[in-house]
């Protein structure tokens, strides 16, 4: 639970962060990359620092909230990569509103490559000798097929 003071501290920042994002014009569309870095920083400070929800930062921002997802994840792996154009862009914002930003797991290389779609097109014979397969070897679908061919043959 945070303290009195601190609740204050939080309330003030966050009124300045609304300040600068109606100041520097960022609830409006842009594509100026100095633009783009501030929403990249600011979006996950009040997503994980105030913790206004995807909701509430969508109507700062007049944005939807995919593109809150993307800014979150954006600016982890911008600073993971460490882009200097990037950092150095946001330095302002980070030394105004310093904050050291969780891990978002959802990010990591390898938990997106755990589980992906792959788009396959065949004719008409391959999906034939797919669902011959799959009866003859007891499988509910040409997707399990695959799966069972890829684990045993590569």
């Amino acid at each position: 639970m945070k303290s009195e003071s601190e609740g204050d501290k939080l309330k003030f920042e966050e009124e300045q962060i609304i300040s600068v994002i109606k100041l520097m014009g960022l609830d409006l569309p842009s594509r100026k990359e100095l633009k783009i870095d501030y929403k990249t920083y600011l979006i996950p400070l009040l997503y994980f620092r105030h913790e206004f929800s995807k909701n509430q930062i969508a109507a700062i921002f007049n944005m939807d909230h995919s593109s809150i997802n993307h800014h979150k994840k954006r600016r982890q792996r911008l600073e993971h990569n460490q882009d200097n154009k990037f950092l150095k862009n946001i330095l302002p914002l980070k030394s105004s509103f310093p904050y050291e930003f969780p891990r978002i797991e959802d990010y990591d290389m390898e938990s997106r490559l755990e589980k992906s779609t792959l788009i396959l097109s065949i004719g008409k014979t391959r999906r034939l000798k797919l669902d011959s397969y799959a009866k003859e070897h007891d499988l509910d679908s040409p997707q399990a097929v695959i799966r069972r061919l890829i684990d045993n043959n590569l």
